[in-house]
């Protein structure tokens, strides 16, 4: 069992845009189901190992990339707070936390 997920509301707002976009691209929400789920999926890997991520720089954020989007988390005491939904494909000099 591992912590809490809670979702900030940049966070949601990156994943709502990420899933439109793969919607919208593909004409289907089939891609943006299974990326939806790949996710989740993960975020519950990082509740139950939240030290797997690696710090941004000299910040207590940490992120975790899987294919092609990087997730943004705090790691909290009774919780993981995902701040960012991050496409690694985007301009990193657009990357903003």
């Amino acid at each position: 069992m591992g912590k809490r997920i809670v979702w900030s509301d940049q966070a949601s707002d990156d994943l709502i845009d990420i899933l439109e976009y793969w919607n919208k691209r593909t004409g289907s929400k089939t891609y943006s189901l299974k990326l939806y789920k790949q996710i989740k999926d993960l975020l519950k890997v990082i509740a139950r190992f939240p030290a797997m991520g690696q710090h941004i720089d000299e910040r207590e954020e940490q992120y975790f990339i899987k294919d092609n989007y990087m997730i943004v988390y705090l790691n909290e005491s009774d919780k993981i707070s995902v701040m960012k939904v991050w496409d690694t494909r985007r301009n990193p000099g657009d990357f903003r936390i």
